[in-house]
């Protein structure tokens, strides 16, 4: 009879961070980006809306980026929430700004 080798035996699933440390490393190593226009608070279509998977100083970062004589900000969303891969739970950033640039 084969002995089974001491890394097969036991459990074979890997432990939650070994799964949830390449989508950490993929949302803190990602900047801001601009996702398209919308419909902004005056009705207007010229708003760009720009997420942020990070912190928000990076979304105003692209938009000073983007609007080189400034721009406006319609709305903003600073925010976290819970999202569920396999059987793990992290918390995750979401930003958002939507902002029309100066002409």
């Amino acid at each position: 009879m084969r002995r089974q080798s001491a890394r097969l035996r036991g459990s074979q699933a890997a432990p939650a961070w070994v799964i949830a440390l390449p989508a950490l490393v993929v949302v803190v190593g990602c900047g801001a980006k601009m996702a398209g226009y919308v419909e902004g608070p005056d009705g207007r279509t010229d708003w760009m809306q720009i997420k942020c998977p990070s912190n928000m100083g990076k979304c105003r970062a692209k938009a000073s980026e983007l609007c080189p004589n400034g721009y406006e900000v319609g709305s903003e969303r600073d925010g976290s929430r819970w999202v569920q891969s396999g059987p793990t739970h992290a918390k995750m950033y979401e930003g958002e700004l939507i902002a029309r640039c100066h002409r």
